[in-house]
């Protein structure tokens, strides 16, 4: 979940993303249209995230799915 902190300048919001982490990186969203409008925050995207992985060769976020198993709902494709 992320932290979502007013500050004394007008309309300031400072947002901290929470870094999912592992041996390999870390994965996080940072940012997420429904939850970013919950709070005030509206951009013209849906959402946005940001991963780094530790060392060359690493694989993360696939998923496969065959038919008949639906896309998942975060899926665009």
């Amino acid at each position: 979940m992320k932290a979502f902190q007013a500050l004394d300048l007008p309309e300031v919001i400072l947002v901290t993303p929470h870094r999912f982490s592992d041996a390999r990186g870390y994965f996080c969203e940072t940012y997420v249209k429904p939850l970013y409008a919950a709070h005030g925050i509206a951009a013209d995207f849906v959402q946005d995230n940001e991963s780094l992985s530790a060392l060359p060769g690493t694989v993360r976020g696939l998923t496969c799915r065959r038919p008949p198993s639906p896309r998942p709902s975060w899926c665009g494709c």
